[in-house]
């Protein structure tokens, strides 16, 4: 399922939207952008989706001129429509927000729910606020086919990425070191997650980091079984690294719930 710009997922699931930002990974916060333009899209349905996540800010404390509003929005349709899909998907669910923000955590009873019967499905949930899940989590049997991510982008969020995900056992777990800010080494912690992804930020104004930082990440992977997916590696002194030999996923082409 490897693609040429690092995608690994198939479609998104936006039922958890909006957020705020939550340590300097959220400096150039991608869904940010997207909230924006969504939110004027001509798309009624979208509008209110979207709309009422971002407004505009000309203080400049940050990058862009829009912020998150602070507000959230829940809408169980994307996922009702996931249901009758038949092949089977690698979802990036509720991506557009933190699914574990605290305004959302109302709802995750009856999101699991209804993740729990949609077993076609491979569901790929992302936080930075991992201590939520395992207040939210208590009590649930692992769902086989939810998968509980955390985002790191440096050595002291990993640790605690990897603190919080120890005490889930049972389910399948992942990280997200995108972008990663600075090196990491993983073995730092006993904790295997099931998946990890590691790349450099991109896009203008991108935070640099030594290729080899990430490529270290991918080789201790390897070593531990671990499959690892370089989503991003910056051209080094002109060289462009060949991404497929670094690209390995739970998720084989075709086939859900690895």
């Amino acid at each position: 399922m490897s693609r040429e710009d690092g995608i690994y997922w198939d479609c998104q699931c936006p039922v958890f939207n909006g957020c705020e930002r939550h340590g300097p990974a959220c400096d150039r916060c991608w869904a940010i952008g997207f909230a924006w333009r969504f939110g004027w899209n001509r798309s009624e349905k979208l509008q209110r989706r979207f709309g009422p996540l971002v407004e505009y800010n000309d203080s400049g404390e940050v990058e862009r001129e829009y912020d998150w509003t602070g507000a959230t929005t829940f809408d169980r349709s994307p996922l009702l429509k996931l249901a009758r899909v038949k092949a089977g998907k690698v979802v990036a669910f509720s991506w557009y927000g933190d699914w574990m923000h605290k305004q959302s955590i109302e709802n995750i009873r009856i999101v699991l729910d209804e993740i729990q019967i949609i077993e076609q499905h491979d569901f790929l949930t992302l936080t930075k606020r991992p201590e939520n899940l395992l207040n939210s989590l208590r009590g649930w049997y692992p769902i086989k086919h939810l998968w509980l991510g955390v985002t790191a982008w440096d050595q002291e969020s990993y640790n605690n990425a990897c603190k919080y995900l120890s005490e889930l056992p049972g389910w399948h777990t992942w990280i997200s070191l995108e972008p990663m800010l600075s090196p990491v080494d993983i073995t730092q912690s006993d904790f295997r997650p099931d998946f990890l992804v590691v790349g450099a930020e991109t896009g203008r104004g991108a935070r640099e980091i030594d290729p080899a930082k990430i490529l270290t990440v991918h080789r201790q992977c390897r070593t531990w079984d671990v499959p690892c997916w370089v989503k991003h590696i910056p051209d080094n002194n002109g060289y462009k690294y060949d991404l497929s030999a670094y690209r390995q996923s739970p998720f084989a082409q075709g086939e859900t719930n690895a």
